[in-house]
């Protein structure tokens, strides 16, 4: 008997492991077949028999009803629903041919157009039911001076005349500030409608007009009026005749308009501006840096860093780092292994950090054995951060506060196994995370937290903060994932209070904890004319109409099929390393009506229409490709670990690609650049900097600097780089020249000047003149460190190029040198003279000085590789 049970026991284990191995073995094919993991989300049973109850009733003839169901749909009213969250939000319909992965139309934007066709009678009951609260709204809103009270008017009662008001006000609002597109936008709806445009007057057409002129837009949907007289900006003009309209709207609507370029004082989000497309405020920095920081807690936690890259770098697989520094003001903003730090940007002085206590994951000690390649421990997390976690190294602010996303716990590799099948990151410790924001005029204060560890329970007390949030007129607009769903948040920036949400996707391929490729990459949004852009990392991209509230667009594609790209080891078990071989970040660029988005889900580069989501070109894959750069001149910049690629905006076709001897054997791209005028700076190993002509992609300078590369900003004349383990601040040579000049021609025993004058001298190799100003500088304040450093780093110069005076330099030297980089640098050139001369005993001599120096501080490893280049 108990043999019997024993056997029933046995076969019923066997049959539970076939059973699990079949099924894990279908999700692992499911997860190596391109898919699409995210699903559109249909609105609730009782939304959508809202609306059917709405069409019934024009069907039957009961317009009073009608009005009042579809009235009270558009006015987002919550009163007697299930879910007050989900009554207020839109949702897409179907598309029309049943098959296609793009979504145009949609609940909210159905029920308006249904408003549109109701006859007149039913129009004037709509009037007198709504008009009355829109109006005394708008009226509060003008007194105020409140343009979201404004936007509310438009929202909630666009077809009342207070809403066309409303509308007519927002779109002036939005072409005097410098955007045509956003006005034409808005005007679309109202220009349809022969009641609005009677009411508003043939003001309304002139100005629709010229907005789509001013942006690019066809002409061919306005009906431009050819005679009488209209007011525009509170003064009444003749208008034009039919072959004169353009001229005319150039003549009387030529305001500027907001593109990419230009210097700018602060960076204060990725890409540096709300659309992405970054600045043009990039030159040639100076060899030497203004200032450096270390981002790391202690040196082994640098050498561990430092190992790892190499290891990367030496099959061209090192990413550029996940850490984005910003400039505020008169702080830069930095992200480290363990903090953030508020930095001094003039003095380069740490002022304060966050958190403000010592955190729990100290990486390592000196007696904690370093693991590399994939080997599971602290420097797992600590390599993460660096290279792997967009959300991690991501922070924005809106030029008083920064927002970032905190309690990103490490991501564990997933494994396979035949009975507990695709396993992912740890749930438990990976489902939530935190937003904090901290107040930058009182150096760092907390001024609110959102998710876990939050002071105060909200709505959003389990959410998963997928990326640092947007700062938009006084708001936030973040993206998160809850319980399945990806959800566009809007926030107060002061409290941090919820002010609307709406839905975005439903996940059907696992939630963000076990999808390893969404966690790192994280998603954060883009605004571009009133049209915010979300791309959710889950195989969707969904476009929302912001003043609206109302879903514009949503297109779905394949995600790559990762997980076969990654299984690699025994037991199934995936390489973390294998994750860093994607785009670099999945954020949307817009540039005028376009929209390129690199998702990082997906091995391709897309590029749809802002106003449809439209494909403009077919999507180009990846290839070696690391980031897009940006967009200029009508050129997409991608860059890779070895070259880079001009592609045509409008076609998607190749423009050219630079010449295979851009780098040396051994060295590659290492961060992001930054755009010059006609040029594009590249960061390499080496520490070399490579100015890249944009029109031809041609090799314009080459410079070595004394500091680590990464990912570069320009701001306000100068360039900063974050590496893997510091950051740096360099002048910009443009810029600084024609300051010192002047500062000099004004006051010739300026200390500042002189400083700057003989740096920028012994940049040009000039370094007899270099050290004459640096005397009349030690003249002026004796004790300066920066003086006697530069001094140094000219005579060494010197002592390179063989200078006829080299003995006396190197006496000089002697005494001068205090640190030990300079050492092992003087004591490598003064190694290579003895040889040189054939003083074999002082080579020697020499030699053993330079590697008991080497060997007594492990830091000076990079140095010692110097100096063996020098000899």
């Amino acid at each position: 008997m108990v043999r019997c049970l024993y056997c029933v026991v046995i076969t019923l284990v066997i049959n539970f492991v076939l059973i699990r191995s079949a099924e894990a073995q279908v999700g692992v094919m499911r997860a190596t077949r391109p898919v699409q993991s995210a699903r559109f989300i249909e609105a609730p049973r009782y939304i959508q028999q809202e609306l059917r109850e709405a069409e019934r009733a024009i069907e039957e003839d009961r317009m009073s009803d009608a009005v009042v169901r579809l009235g009270d749909l558009l006015q987002r009213d919550t009163t007697d629903t299930a879910d007050e969250d989900l009554a207020g939000q839109d949702f897409f319909l179907p598309p029309t041919d049943g098959r296609s992965g793009r979504y145009t139309n949609s609940k909210l934007r159905r029920a308006r157009k249904l408003v549109s066709q109701l006859p007149t009678s039913a129009i004037e009951t709509y009037e007198l039911r709504y008009g009355p609260l829109a109006r005394k709204t708008l009226q509060e809103a003008a007194t105020t001076r409140d343009w979201n009270a404004v936007r509310d008017v438009r929202r909630k009662y666009f077809h009342t005349t207070a809403g066309f008001e409303a509308s007519w006000l927002l779109a002036q609002h939005e072409m005097y500030t410098g955007h045509p597109l956003a006005a034409s936008l808005l005007l679309d709806d109202v220009v349809k409608l022969p009641r609005a445009v009677s009411y508003l007057g043939d003001s309304i057409q002139v100005l629709y007009a010229a907005a789509l002129k001013l942006s690019g837009r066809s002409l061919a949907e306005a009906a431009m009026p050819t005679s009488g007289e209209v007011t525009i900006n509170g003064k009444s003009v003749t208008l034009p005749t039919e072959v004169d309209v353009d001229e005319w709207i150039a003549t009387r609507f030529s305001y500027g308009q907001t593109r990419a370029g230009g210097d700018i004082t602060s960076y204060r989000m990725f890409g540096a501006q709300h659309g992405r497309n970054e600045i043009s405020a990039g030159q040639m920095p100076l060899a030497n840096a203004r200032w450096q920081l270390e981002t790391t807690s202690t040196p082994r936690e640098a050498r561990t860093l430092e190992k790892y890259a190499e290891e990367l770098a030496a099959s061209s697989k090192l990413p550029p780092p996940s850490l984005m520094p910003l400039r505020v003001g008169d702080q830069l903003l930095m992200r480290t292994t363990n903090y953030l730090f508020g930095v001094d940007y003039n003095t380069g002085k740490r002022v304060w950090n966050y958190p403000w206590y010592s955190t729990d994951e100290a990486f390592e000690d000196e007696q904690t054995p370093m693991m590399f390649s994939g080997q599971r421990g602290v420097n797992s997390l600590l390599s993460q951060r660096v290279w792997n976690d967009m959300p991690y190294g991501q922070m924005t602010s809106d030029g008083r506060r920064v927002f970032f996303v905190d309690n990103l716990n490490e991501v564990e590799a997933a494994t396979f196994s035949p009975i507990m099948g695709l396993q992912g990151t740890r749930p438990s410790d990976n489902s939530t995370n935190t937003l904090v924001a901290l107040d930058l005029p009182t150096e760092g204060k907390l001024l609110w937290r959102l998710g876990e560890g939050a002071d105060e329970s909200s709505s959003l007390s389990d959410a998963f903060f997928l990326g640092p949030p947007l700062p938009l007129d006084g708001r936030l607009y973040v993206m998160v994932e809850v319980a399945g769903d990806i959800l566009l948040v809007c926030l107060d920036s002061v409290t941090g209070d919820e002010i609307w949400r709406q839905q975005l996707v439903a996940v059907e391929t696992g939630s963000v904890d076990i999808d390893i490729t969404r966690r790192v990459s994280g998603a954060t949004p883009t605004y571009s004319d009133g049209v915010l852009i979300c791309p959710t990392g889950a195989g969707a991209i969904v476009a929302v109409d912001l003043v609206d509230r109302m879903l514009r667009w949503g297109v779905s594609y394949s995600r790559r099929p990762i997980m076969q790209q990654m299984m690699g080891t025994r037991g199934g078990s995936i390489d973390p390393s294998l994750l860093m071989q994607r785009w670099h970040h999945g954020v949307a660029v817009v540039v005028d009506d376009a929209v390129f988005v690199t998702p990082t889900e997906s091995d391709t580069l897309m590029s749809l229409d802002l106003l449809s989501g439209a494909k403009r070109f077919p999507d180009r894959d990846r290839e070696d490709s690391r980031y897009m750069a940006g967009v200029r001149d009508g050129k997409i910049l991608l860059v890779g670990s070895k070259r880079l690629i001009a592609l045509d905006s409008k076609t998607g076709d190749e423009q050219w690609v630079t010449q295979e001897d851009l780098l040396a054997p051994g060295l590659q791209v290492v961060g992001r650049g930054v755009f010059g005028d006609n040029d594009y700076l590249v960061p390499t190993s080496a520490n070399q900097l490579i100015r890249i002509a944009l029109d031809d992609g041609k090799v314009l300078e080459r410079r070595a600097t004394q500091y680590p590369l990464g990912n570069l900003l320009a701001v306000d004349g100068e360039v900063i780089s974050q590496g893997a383990t510091s950051l740096s601040v360099a002048y910009g040579e443009a810029s600084l020249e024609p300051l010192v000049n002047a500062m000099l021609k004004e006051d010739p025993t300026n200390f500042e000047a002189l400083v700057r004058k003989a740096e920028l001298l012994i940049q040009r190799d000039s370094r007899r003149e270099a050290l004459k100003l640096l005397q009349r500088a030690r003249d002026v304040k004796s004790d300066s460190v920066e003086v006697r450093m530069l001094s140094v780093a000219a005579m060494l110069g010197l002592l390179r190029e063989g200078a006829e005076d080299s003995e006396q330099l190197a006496d000089q030297l002697e005494s001068m040198i205090d640190r030990p980089s300079e050492r092992v640098k003087f004591l490598s050139l003064r190694i290579r003279a003895a040889l040189k001369n054939q003083e074999i005993e002082q080579a020697t001599d020499r030699i053993i000085q330079l590697s008991a120096l080497i060997a007594g501080d492990p830091l000076l490893n990079h140095s010692g590789e110097g100096a063996v280049d020098d000899v």
